[in-house]
C-alpha cells in the first residue's frame, strides 16, 4: 500500500480534534530535534516537539496504531514520512507537533521493492475483452510465457481497483475506480492469486487505463518541451503528442549497410530485425500470437528526445488525452521504417497487436 495513504489512514483513526496537520517527507533534522517537512500538499514546514508529544513508529501497510511501536525524536530521520498533529502557524510555516507518525524511509524503500517484485513476477497485463460487472468477473487477452491466452479475473469486495487519470501514465496519479467503469479495450495489469491451469485470476489489485496505440511518421518536433507531430500512417491524419519525463523511449539500432533504421522487414531483414513470422533476435514478429512488446522494450537501447528527429517511424502508446490537449506518450520506439512502405494490412495487424503493458506502482 501506498505509503502517503497509509499514513494518511493513520491520521483518521488516530482520534481527538487537533488544530492542525503536516503529512509529508522530512528533509532535515536539526541538532536540537527540529525538523523540515516537505508537505504533500505543498510547502517547507519547520516543527518542533513540544513536551510530551507522542511519538509514533508505524510499519508501511499498517492502517491503525494498534501495531505502532513508541519512539522519541530522535528516531526521526531524513527521508522518513511523518504525519505532525498540532498547531499549525501557516503563514510562518511553523508546526509545534503534540504527535507524530513516523514511517521510516527504509522501511518504505524495503516494502515499495516487495510490491514491486510481487507485481512482476505474479501480475498478469494484457487487454480486456469483455467484463461481467454483475458477474464481479471480466476476462483479458494476455501474453504469458511467449504465448497469448484468455484469462478469467475474479473481483471480491476486498480488491482494489485503479484507474489511471486521463493525462497521467504514473502509478501515484491513479484514482479509485470500480468494475463498471472497465471497459472492453482497456489496458490492465492484475495482481493476485494466479491459477494458470484454470486461466483463471482472483484478484488482489487491479490498475487499467484506456490507452491507444499509434504508429506513423514524425513530421516535427520541439526536444524542449516534448511536442511532437506525428503523421498516423492509418489515418493519413496529424496528432499532437506530449512526451514526458517519464515516457519510455527506445530506438531501433542501425543494422549494416549504412540504412536507416532495422525496423520491421516482411519477407525477411536484418539479423536481429522483426519479421512477420519470423521471430528476429529482439523476440519480436508480427505472426503468430502477435508482437512481443515487453520483451521488444527491454532488450531495445534506451533513447531520448534528442536522438528523435522529423521523419523517424515510430510506434507509440498514448493515454487518453482531454479535448484540446496533445495525447500523452506512455512508450515509443522510433526506427520502425517498416511501416512507412508496408502494406496497410500488415501495418493494421502489427499496430492492433501491438498492445502496451499497463505500469505496475
Amino acid at each position: 500500500m501506498n505509503a502517503m495513504f497509509v499514513i494518511a489512514a493513520l491520521w483518521g483513526s488516530a482520534a481527538a480534534q487537533q488544530q492542525g496537520r503536516v503529512l509529508g517527507v522530512v528533509t532535515a533534522v536539526a541538532a536540537d530535534g527540529g525538523i523540515t517537512v516537505q508537505a504533500d500538499a505543498g510547502g517547507t514546514y519547520a516543527a518542533k516537539a513540544l513536551e510530551g508529544a507522542k511519538i509514533y513508529r508505524v510499519e508501511p501497510g499498517e492502517k491503525d496504531l494498534s501495531k505502532a511501536t513508541k519512539g522519541t525524536i530522535a528516531d526521526v530521520a531524513a527521508g522518513d514520512r511523518v504525519l505532525i498533529r498540532g498547531e499549525v502557524n501557516e503563514a510562518e510555516k511553523i508546526v509545534l507537533a503534540r504527535s507524530l507518525i513516523v514511517m521510516k524511509k527504509e522501511a518504505i524503500t524495503s516494502q515499495k521493492a516487495k510490491e514491486e517484485a510481487d507485481w512482476k513476477q505474479h501480475s498478469v497485463a494484457g487487454v480486456i475483452k469483455s467484463v461481467d460487472a454483475e458477474g464481479k468477473q471480466f476476462r483479458i487477452s494476455a501474453r504469458t510465457a511467449g504465448v497469448v491466452k484468455e484469462w478469467t479475473v475474479a473481483v471480491t469486495d476486498k480488491t482494489g481497483i485503479k484507474r489511471y487519470a486521463d493525462e497521467s501514465i504514473r502509478y501515484q496519479d491513479a484514482q479509485p475506480s470500480d468494475l463498471k467503469a472497465m471497459a472492453a479495450g482497456d489496458q490492465v495489469r492484475v495482481l493476485g492469486n494466479r491459477q494458470d491451469a484454470e486461466s483463471k485470476v482472483t484478484a488482489e489489485q487491479i490498475v487499467f487505463g484506456s490507452f491507444q496505440t499509434l504508429g506513423g511518421e514524425i513530421v516535427s518536433l520541439k526536444p524542449e518541451t516534448g511536442e511532437v507531430v506525428l503523421l498516423d500512417v492509418q489515418t493519413k491524419k496529424k496528432v499532437a503528442l506530449k512526451i514526458s519525463p517519464e515516457a519510455r523511449l527506445r530506438k531501433m539500432p542501425v543494422f549494416g549497410g549504412g540504412g536507416r533504421g532495422g525496423g520491421m522487414h516482411p519477407g525477411g531483414g536484418p539479423a536481429g530485425g522483426m519479421r512477420p513470422g519470423g521471430g528476429g533476435g529482439f523476440g519480436m514478429h508480427a505472426g503468430g500470437n502477435g508482437p512481443d512488446f515487453q520483451q521488444m522494450m527491454e532488450r531495445l537501447p534506451k533513447a531520448t528526445l534528442g536522438d528523435l528527429k522529423a521523419g523517424d517511424a515510430v510506434v507509440t502508446s498514448v493515454a487518453r488525452p482531454k479535448d484540446g490537449h496533445p495525447a500523452n506518450v506512455i512508450s515509443m520506439i522510433a526506427g520502425m521504417d517498416f511501416l512507412l512502405r508496408a502494406p496497410a494490412s500488415e501495418v493494421n495487424q502489427v499496430i492492433g497487436n501491438w498492445n502496451m503493458e499497463v505500469g505496475t506502482p
